[in-house]
């Protein structure tokens, strides 16, 4: 029987995904003025960070390495499946849950309408775009892919597009990490920042664990539910395409976009 160390490399690949999400999540917009915004004005916003195709092609490759390790990944978590925490990681699979998010969000918005607070409404709207955004990418993708899961038995290279609820990209490491990233910008405070992502990592390597993802659905995922939330609260831009502004009411909701070149 080989040498292996599982337990060490459950622990590496949570660390260095929440460092990667943590990263992410606070990389915010430099302090550069918008454009069009008054020089005198004292409360003018920092121009929003645009993702565009440079940056896009390099996530594509990074994709495209991170497939290359799955199965060594995959084997690793493999060897202590069943016995480094089955139990501990339970409450974390609940977080990558959409209904998880939708109760947050949406008992937020109903909150806000019910007392008349904006500032709560808003909060609701932002959290309720962060959850249609991410989770309508992420399923419009799985039936693109098609890719097979690791319990298919297929090999991480396996693909059937056309195939709904296919494994890449993680749809609750996706969620957990949208709603990681929406609530800290709300809260705005260290140690949530550190526990939130610290719990949509967490919720991310249980999707490994119970052999549902491989390792490079898990990272995208988390990438993808920051991209998603920092989309939708305008601290970035995506090929100048800017954040959705949600005009809601108890009796209805509308939604703009504007596109800048």
């Amino acid at each position: 029987m080989r040498d292996r160390h599982p337990i060490p490399c459950s622990g590496v690949f949570v660390v260095a995904l929440a460092s990667l999400s943590l990263v992410m999540g606070s990389w915010r917009a430099p302090e550069v003025r918008a454009q069009g915004c008054s020089p005198a004005a004292s409360t003018c916003p920092a121009a929003p960070i645009n993702i565009g195709l440079r940056e896009a092609a390099f996530f594509g490759m990074g994709i495209g390495a991170l497939m290359i390790l799955d199965e060594i990944v995959w084997e690793a978590v493999s060897d202590v499946r069943g016995s480094d925490g089955t139990i501990a990681l339970e409450p974390f699979r609940a977080l990558g849950n959409g209904a998880a998010f939708a109760l947050v969000s949406g008992g937020t918005l109903l909150a806000g309408w019910a007392t008349g607070d904006e500032a709560l409404t808003r909060t609701g709207e932002r959290l309720v775009a962060t959850l249609a955004l991410a989770a309508g990418v992420v399923n419009v993708t799985k039936f693109i892919v098609g890719r097979s899961r690791p319990s298919d038995g297929e090999g991480a290279l396996s693909f059937h597009p056309g195939t709904p609820g296919s494994s890449f990209y993680s749809g609750h490491t996706t969620m957990a990490f949208a709603m990681a990233t929406a609530l800290s910008d709300e809260i705005d405070h260290t140690a949530a920042t550190v526990v939130l992502y610290s719990a949509a990592t967490l919720a991310g390597y249980s999707r490994m664990h119970d052999n549902q993802h491989w390792f490079s659905d898990v990272v995208v995922g988390a990438v993808m539910g920051v991209v998603s939330a920092k989309f939708v609260y305008g601290q970035w831009t995506i090929f100048g395409l800017r954040a959705p502004s949600f005009l809601a009411s108890p009796t209805g909701a509308s939604m703009a976009y504007r596109l800048t070149f």
